[in-house]
C-alpha cells in the first residue's frame, strides 16, 4: 500500500511539474505580449470570464485524467497537444488586435484537427474534410480579406476602437466578411455541418468537454467584440433574428426525432448558438448581456452532458437511446443526476440558462411583438426534447443486460459542476 501510495504520488508529482513548467512559459509569453501593452494584450470583464471558464474547463480535464483510468501516459502523450490548444485560446480571449486574434482564432483549429485524426472510423475523414473546407477554404479566407479591407479604411485593428465606430464607416461586404467568419465557429445553423461531425468522430471525451464548453465560444466572442456595430441599428437586424430562430426550430425538430445521444447533444449545442445569434442580432446592451449568460451557461452545461453521456457509454457501449432505455435499474441514483443536468439544459429556473432565455423573450416582445411567439414555441420544443430524453431513457422499459453499477468519481464531479454554475450565476 505504501509503495502504491508512493508511486501515484510520484506520478502527480511528475504531472504537476510538467504543468507548471508549461504554465511558466505561457505565462512568459503572456508577460512579453503584455509589455507591449497597447499593441496586443487587454484584460476586461468579458475576457476574463471567458479566460476563467477556459481555467476551469482545463483543470477539470486533467482531474478527470489523473482520477479516471487514462493513466499518466496518456496525459504524457498529449501533454503538448493539450497545452498548445490551452494557450491558443488564452490568447484568442485576451488579445485586442484583430489580425492577432485571427492568427490565434485558426491556430487553435490545429489541435481539434490532429484529434479528429487520431480516431479508428473512417467518418473522421469526413468530419475533418467538413471542418477544413467550412473553417479555412470558406470562410477563413474571406475573414482575413475584411479584416485588410477594414484597417484600409480606419487604419486600425483595436478591437474598443471599432467597436464605438459603428457600421457608418465600413461597407456592408467588410461586415459580412467578419461577421461570417465568427457564425462558422460559433457555430449558428447553416453554418453548423462540421460541429456535430467533429463531436460525434472525436474519440478523445476529455477534447469534446472543450470543443463544447469553450471551443465554440470563440465565435460568440468576436461577435460580442464587434456588437458595435449593431448598436447603431441595420435594416439586416431582422433577417439575422428570423435566420437565428428558423435555425433553432429546425434543429430542435431535429433532435425530437434524434436517437443518438451524442448528436442529440450536439444538435443541442447548435440550438442554443443559433438563439445566442437571434439575440445578439438584436444589438441592445441588455442584449449582449443576455448573449454572455447565455455563453456561460451553455459552456457549464454542454461538457457535464458530455461527461455523462461518456459515463454510460463506457458501461453500455452504445449511444443509442433504443438500447439504453430503462436506465433507472441500472443507474438508479443517476436518475436525479440526468434530470438535473437535463433541466439546466432546457433553462429551468432559477437556473442562469433561464434568466437568459426569460430576458431574450422579453427583447423579443419589445422588438417585434407578437412575432415573438414563435419564439416562445422554439423554446418550449427544447424543453420537449429534453423531457422526452428523459423519460425515454430512465422510464421506458429496458433491456436488463447490465447490473446496476455506480460511479463515485461521476458523482463528486456532478456537485463540482453544480455548484461552479451556481458560482457563476452570483458571479
Amino acid at each position: 500500500m505504501f509503495y502504491l501510495a508512493y508511486v501515484l504520488g510520484m506520478v502527480l508529482l511528475n504531472c504537476f511539474i510538467d504543468v507548471g513548467l508549461v504554465f511558466l512559459v505561457g505565462f512568459y509569453v503572456g508577460f512579453l505580449l503584455f509589455s507591449w501593452g497597447d499593441l496586443f494584450m487587454f484584460v476586461d470583464y468579458l475576457s476574463f470570464g471567458m479566460i476563467m471558464l477556459l481555467f476551469w474547463l482545463f483543470l477539470f480535464f486533467f482531474f478527470v485524467l489523473v482520477m479516471g483510468n487514462w493513466g499518466y501516459s496518456i496525459l504524457k502523450y498529449f501533454f503538448f497537444f493539450f497545452f498548445f490548444f490551452f494557450f491558443s485560446l488564452f490568447f484568442v480571449f485576451s488579445v485586442k488586435n484583430l489580425f492577432v486574434f485571427y492568427l490565434f482564432f485558426e491556430v487553435s483549429l490545429i489541435p481539434i484537427f490532429f484529434v479528429l485524426g487520431m480516431g479508428v472510423k473512417e467518418e473522421r475523414l469526413s468530419a475533418g474534410v467538413y471542418m477544413l473546407l467550412y473553417t479555412i477554404f470558406f470562410f477563413s479566407l474571406p475573414f482575413l480579406f475584411g479584416i485588410f479591407w477594414l484597417y484600409n479604411c480606419v487604419n486600425t485593428l483595436d478591437f474598443f476602437f471599432v467597436f464605438y465606430l459603428g457600421n457608418s464607416r465600413f461597407s456592408f461586404l467588410v461586415f459580412f466578411c467578419i461577421c461570417f467568419g465568427f457564425l462558422v465557429k460559433l457555430p449558428c445553423y447553416g453554418f453548423h455541418l462540421w460541429l456535430p461531425s467533429a463531436h460525434v468522430e472525436t474519440f478523445l471525451w476529455g477534447v469534446l468537454w472543450i470543443l463544447a464548453g469553450i471551443y465554440v465560444k470563440m465565435g460568440g466572442y468576436g461577435l460580442l467584440r464587434y456588437s458595435g456595430w449593431f448598436l447603431w441599428g441595420g435594416f439586416y437586424q431582422c433577417y439575422f433574428y428570423v435566420f437565428g430562430i428558423w435555425g433553432a426550430f429546425l434543429i430542435s425538430l431535429f433532435c425530437l426525432r434524434s436517437s443518438d445521444m451524442k448528436v442529440m447533444i450536439a444538435y443541442s449545442s447548435v440550438f442554443h448558438m443559433s438563439m445566442l445569434f437571434s439575440v445578439w442580432s438584436l444589438g441592445k446592451v441588455v442584449a449582449l448581456l443576455v448573449v454572455f449568460f447565455m455563453m456561460f451557461s451553455h459552456g457549464l452545461i454542454s461538457p457535464m452532458m458530455f461527461y455523462y453521456l461518456n459515463f454510460f457509454y463506457e458501461r453500455l457501449k452504445t449511444r443509442s437511446v433504443l438500447i439504453m432505455r430503462g436506465s433507472v435499474f441500472l443507474f438508479p441514483f443517476f436518475v436525479y443526476v440526468w434530470f438535473v443536468v437535463l433541466i439546466f439544459n432546457m433553462g429551468f429556473p432559477p437556473f442562469m440558462s433561464f434568466f437568459s432565455e426569460f430576458l431574450s423573450l422579453g427583447l423579443f416582445l419589445d422588438f417585434f411583438g407578437w412575432f415573438s411567439v414563435f419564439l416562445f414555441f422554439t423554446l418550449f420544443l427544447s424543453g420537449v426534447y429534453n423531457m422526452l430524453f428523459f423519460v425515454y431513457v430512465y422510464l421506458g422499459e429496458g433491456y436488463g443486460f447490465v447490473s446496476g453499477v455506480s460511479g463515485f468519481l461521476e458523482l463528486f464531479v456532478f456537485w463540482v459542476f453544480v455548484i461552479m454554475y451556481v458560482a457563476y450565476l452570483f458571479f
